[in-house]
C-alpha cells in the first residue's frame, strides 16, 4: 500500500504542473520535519527548533551570509498544521487562476521571486522595527501572497 501511494505521488510530481509540484514539495518538507520531530522526541534528543533554524531565514546578517540556502529553503517550510493548510489552499486556489492566465513557468518565477521578496521584507523589518519581531521566519506566505497579488493585478474581476 505504501509503495502504491509513493508511486502515485511520484507520478503526480512528474506529470503534474508547477502548482502540483510546489504543493508536493511543501507537503513533503512539512512531513519530513514532523517525522524528524517525532523521532527526536521519541529518543529524547534535542529540539526540532534547533534543526529548523538551519533552514529558516534569520534576522542576523551573519547567519544569512553563512547560511545562504535559507533565502530559498524558508519558503518551503511550515511549522503548524493550520500554517501549511491555509498556505497550500491559497497556493492551490490562486495558483490555478494565475497558471491559466500566465502559464507554468511564470507561476514558478512568481513564487520564487515573491518568496525572496518576503524573505527580504522580513530581514529589513526585523532589523529596522522597534517591534518585537522573532529572530527567524519560515513559510510560503510571502511567495503565496505574491501569487495572490499577481492574480489580482492581472484579472481583478476573475
Amino acid at each position: 500500500m505504501v509503495n502504491t501511494i509513493w508511486e502515485d505521488l511520484k507520478r503526480q510530481y512528474y506529470s503534474g504542473n508547477v502548482i502540483t509540484r510546489l504543493l508536493l514539495i511543501n507537503l513533503g518538507a512539512f512531513l519530513f520535519f514532523r517525522f524528524l520531530e517525532l523521532g527526536m522526541w521519541t529518543v529524547g534528543v534535542g529540539d526540532i527548533q534547533n534543526v529548523l533554524e538551519w533552514f529558516m531565514i534569520s534576522k542576523s546578517g551573519f547567519e544569512v551570509i553563512t547560511r545562504p540556502w535559507t533565502i530559498i529553503t524558508n519558503m518551503f517550510l511550515h511549522y503548524g498544521f493550520m500554517h501549511i493548510l491555509w498556505n497550500m489552499l491559497f497556493l492551490y486556489w490562486f495558483g490555478k487562476i494565475l497558471q491559466e492566465l500566465i502559464g507554468n513557468g511564470k507561476v514558478l518565477a512568481t513564487y520564487i521571486l515573491s518568496g525572496l521578496a518576503g524573505a527580504l521584507a522580513f530581514f529589513v523589518s526585523a532589523n529596522l522595527s522597534s517591534l518585537p519581531i522573532g529572530s527567524y521566519a519560515l513559510g510560503a506566505s510571502g511567495a503565496i501572497m505574491g501569487i495572490v497579488a499577481m492574480a489580482a493585478a492581472i484579472a481583478p474581476n476573475f
